[in-house]
């Protein structure tokens, strides 16, 4: 943290612990590139500028949570619900219309989804390709 004022830089682990310890007109600088994950950082009534370090890139991420928890530990059976994101996760009804960020896990098949693709002009053409392909036409 670089002081606007009399009290010493210092280092913190955290960004909220870099916010909870600086005062308005601080610069709260990430030195490295990360990606750092942090959950929600509240900044009130502070007047803070935070930016990456000299060559760093400063990269920060909200927690991704989903809702049918880590996707990894159940390849076999996942449905689509399990790749919605969790209540308190990062991105969580940010995007247009309130809806979340990231896929839009709607147009993620089986189901209707794949069936409403299925009558598409891209589908045709992918499995007309793929068909190509299979039958040994370049």
């Amino acid at each position: 943290m670089l002081p606007n004022g009399d009290h010493a830089g210092a280092s913190h682990a955290t960004l909220a612990a870099a916010v909870e310890g600086a005062r308005s007109g601080d610069t709260i600088e990430i030195c490295g590139d990360g990606p750092f994950t942090t959950g929600p950082v509240e900044i009130k009534g502070k007047a803070l500028c935070i930016r990456a370090g000299d060559g760093a890139t400063g990269n920060i991420q909200g927690e991704i949570k989903f809702a049918g928890g880590d996707p990894s530990k159940s390849v076999l059976a996942c449905k689509t619900a399990d790749f919605r994101l969790a209540k308190d996760s990062a991105g969580k009804g940010k995007g247009k219309d309130g809806k979340d960020l990231g896929a839009d896990v709607d147009k993620v098949g089986p189901g209707k989804a794949y069936h409403e693709w299925r009558k598409t002009k891209e589908y045709a053409e992918l499995h007309r390709k793929t068909e190509e392909l299979l039958a040994g036409k370049p």
